[in-house]
């Protein structure tokens, strides 16, 4: 009876042991179905980073470019207006010269038909009495 008794014993107990590797095998495919769910979950998010960042880095570099070009075209349009102003000062300059050489020359003839510098200041002051008066 000893031997039947434990006979029994072993047999529950396989049992036993049989019901928990089946139910030890099931959560472990329920786990795994579960993580390969979660895996493809984040394989997904991965991929959408990845394309967001693709376009990001392709929005950026258009931005980048379209400043560059305008950051050229502001360049090239205070380089022409600097050679433009200093082209100016040169001709104002030579203008400067121009008539201060004028003015030389016609000092020297006056004084050499021998109009002195106190009719020339006359001849300034009725000019300007002219002006103011709208003669």
């Amino acid at each position: 009876m000893k031997i039947s008794s434990l006979n029994h014993d072993l047999e529950l107990t396989k049992k036993k042991h049989e019901e928990k590797c089946l139910q030890l095998e099931s959560q472990t495919e329920k786990t795994r179905i579960e993580l390969g769910k979660k895996i493809m979950e984040l394989e997904c998010l991965l991929s959408d980073s990845r394309k967001k960042v693709e376009e990001l880095e392709a929005f950026s570099e258009s931005k980048f470019l379209t400043w560059q070009k305008k950051e050229h075209g502001y360049k090239v349009f205070i380089e022409s207006q600097f050679r433009s102003l200093q082209a100016l000062r040169m001709a104002s300059e030579s203008l400067k010269q121009e008539v201060l050489q004028t003015k030389k020359i016609y000092a020297e003839e006056l004084n050499r038909f021998g109009i002195g510098s106190s009719f020339v200041s006359f001849g300034v002051k009725i000019r300007n009495l002219e002006f103011s008066t709208g003669a």
